[in-house]
C-alpha cells in the first residue's frame, strides 16, 4: 500500500508555523519590555545615572537624531489622523 506524504507534511507545516509564531510573540514582548524598562530608567534617573547597559545606550543614541526629527515633524500634527513623518519615510530619506 502506498502512503501519501501530504498529511504528515501539512501537520509538520502547521506545527512549525505555530512554534514560529509563538516564538515571535515572545520575542516581541521581550523587546517591548526592554524598551519600556529603558524609558522608565530614563525618566527615573534623569540625572544621567542610568542602569541601562552601554550597548543599549549606544543603540538608542544612534537613532536619537532621527527620533527628534520625527517628533518635531509630528508636533504640529497632533489633530491629524496620520503623522506627517514616520520612521520609514525618514529611513528612505537618510543617506549613509
Amino acid at each position: 500500500a502506498r502512503v501519501s506524504p501530504v498529511m504528515p507534511l501539512l501537520v509538520i507545516f502547521f506545527m512549525s508555523y505555530l512554534v514560529g509564531s509563538v516564538f515571535m510573540v515572545i520575542y516581541e514582548t521581550a523587546i517591548d519590555t526592554i524598551f519600556l524598562c529603558f524609558l522608565i530608567d530614563e525618566e527615573s534617573n534623569a540625572d544621567g545615572n542610568m542602569f541601562a547597559s552601554d550597548s543599549l545606550l549606544k543603540v538608542i543614541g544612534k537613532y536619537e537624531k532621527n527620533s527628534q526629527q520625527i517628533a518635531a515633524a509630528n508636533e504640529d500634527a497632533v489633530g491629524l489622523k496620520e503623522p506627517l513623518l514616520d520612521a520609514e519615510t525618514l529611513q528612505q530619506k537618510a543617506t549613509y
